[in-house]
């Protein structure tokens, strides 16, 4: 396993943790059927990442994941509250990051006429692996 599924092995684990949400899709987005979700629903989406610097024999790079809830609105700075506190409580992933943090969130309009939105949560993570074994 690379480090960088095992960063995300856990942020699923750990999301999966959290009391009252319903699925965790890690990945890209697959075609998801809104009414057949269990709400809050979260998605783990991957970004770009950014060599950040270079050791002897380790790679380090920065890794932008972006945590997304699909929620009522009514529910949303519980479910903003909970992503953070959890993915907070382990900076280094379970061992496989040498830091995690949130560097931003959004909330966007998802169905206004259900009052759904979604919540994103934009964390960078850094991390490092031997030099040509990510």
């Amino acid at each position: 396993m690379s480090v960088r599924s095992g960063i995300l092995a856990n942020m699923e684990t750990v999301l999966k943790g959290i009391t009252g949400v319903g699925d965790v899709y890690t990945g890209k987005y697959e075609q998801v059927d809104l009414d057949a979700l269990t709400l809050p629903t979260l998605f783990v989406l991957q970004g770009s990442d950014q060599e950040a610097a270079r050791s002897t024999g380790y790679e380090v790079f920065t890794w932008r994941v972006v945590v997304e809830a699909w929620c009522k609105d009514t529910d949303a700075e519980a479910v903003f509250t909970s992503i953070h506190a959890a993915l907070s409580a382990d900076p280094t992933r379970g061992n496989k990051a040498m830091n995690c943090h949130r560097t931003g969130s959004e909330i966007l309009s998802l169905d206004p006429g259900r009052g759904l939105i979604a919540l994103q949560q934009t964390y960078e993570i850094l991390y490092r692996h031997p030099v040509g074994s990510p």
